[in-house]
């Protein structure tokens, strides 16, 4: 029997942290590669886009109040077929957190660590990962309580900072001539928000009381703001052209801000820290999903899934440094990412439908 609940508040933080991940740092870069200085409006549209995603995802969760995503999965579908639909999910969370945190340890490592070895920086990393995993979700949801205002007032900081030096005629036209490239954005707008499918997996933790969905609103929508304020800013201080060739445009712009003072003569430094804490979280609650996936699927009771996450952060060590080529780790995350997007939108509407027309067969 369950006897502790996650709060309202924390499906937010939960859900933040969740679709903040690496994707942070290097959003503008590509929004601006597909759809030139329109890549805010792109975003703006896929992130309206998400939250509708995210309501199936709500809606079928809350349909199986005690039961997360990979036993729904199993209810629906059947033991045979419900596991032959989850291993993509499983397989999907496991790639994920390796190539984020190989994406990562780059950038720390070109920005911060310059003489650390990669390989260190993400052992350490996923050493820390695992032990949280390990302690469960209440644990998860406390390490997202702290990080949760420290990253906000970081991100809403530097925006403020970097407005002075924006110049809005970089944002200029709006629209010209570049509606195919705007429209064209708007699915790679859409996989930058993924995450918030967590909510399948931690409804089940939660206090059964009204007003968790306007939290998890809130969740989504923090993200989205931030993402479409970021890709702003950066466009208004960088160009489109500079921004084209800056793989981390969030970092660079942190060490643009200049101070008179000494002790803040390298910003970067301190965001830097933030971002670990805001990357650190994704990859705990990949992780755990991850787990969860993988303890279904083979059958594994709850109270022993947690010893199935030293396996995983083993297979996800190894596939952080399959690939030697650090740009390539960059193109095989956004095909990842997009494979997701694109069978998760085959596979949930459809089972949250099947899931409606169960429940109201079972009423008449």
């Amino acid at each position: 029997m369950i006897t502790e609940r996650l709060s309202k508040v924390q499906v937010m933080t939960i859900t933040v942290g969740a679709i903040f991940g690496v994707d942070i740092l290097m959003v503008q870069h590509y929004m601006v590669k597909l759809a030139r200085q329109d890549g805010w409006i792109s975003l703006a549209i896929g992130g309206l886009l998400s939250i509708g995603f995210a309501f199936v995802y709500y809606l079928l969760a809350i349909l199986h109040p005690d039961l997360d995503l990979p036993e729904i999965m199993l209810k629906l579908c059947g033991p045979f077929l419900g596991r032959l639909l989850l291993f993509p999910i499983a397989l999907y969370a496991v790639l994920y957190a390796g190539l984020s945190a190989r994406i990562f340890a780059q950038a720390l490592k070109m920005f911060l660590l310059d003489r650390t070895p990669i390989y260190a920086i993400i052992g350490l990393m996923l050493v820390v990962v695992a032990y949280s995993v390990y302690k469960g979700i209440y644990v998860i949801g406390s390490i997202s309580d702290v990080i949760f205002p420290i990253c906000v007032f970081t991100i809403v900081s530097m925006l403020l900072m970097s407005f002075q030096q924006m110049d809005l005629d970089r944002l200029h036209p709006v629209l010209f001539e570049n509606t195919d490239n705007v429209v064209r954005g708007i699915f790679p707008g859409l996989r930058h928000f993924l995450g918030f499918e967590i909510i399948a997996y931690v409804y089940c933790h939660t206090y059964r009381a009204k007003g968790t969905y306007k939290w998890f609103s809130a969740g989504l929508l923090i993200p989205i703001i931030f993402y479409v304020m970021l890709t702003v800013v950066s466009i208004g201080v960088f160009s489109v052209g500079s921004l084209k060739g800056l793989i981390f445009p969030t970092l660079t712009l942190s060490k643009s801000i200049e101070f008179p003072a000494t002790f803040l003569e390298r910003l970067e430094s301190f965001t830097a820290v933030v971002w670990i804490a805001l990357v650190f979280e994704s990859l705990i609650l990949f992780f755990y999903m991850s787990v969860r996936d993988f303890s279904v699927l083979l059958g594994i009771s709850r109270r022993y899934d947690k010893y199935m996450t030293f396996a995983l952060i083993a297979a996800a060590y190894i596939v952080s440094l399959l690939e030697p080529h650090g740009i390539q780790v960059l193109d095989y995350f956004l095909t990842l990412l997009s494979a997701y997007t694109l069978y998760t939108l085959i596979i949930i509407p459809p089972l949250t439908g099947y899931a409606l027309l169960k429940r109201r067969r079972s009423k008449q």
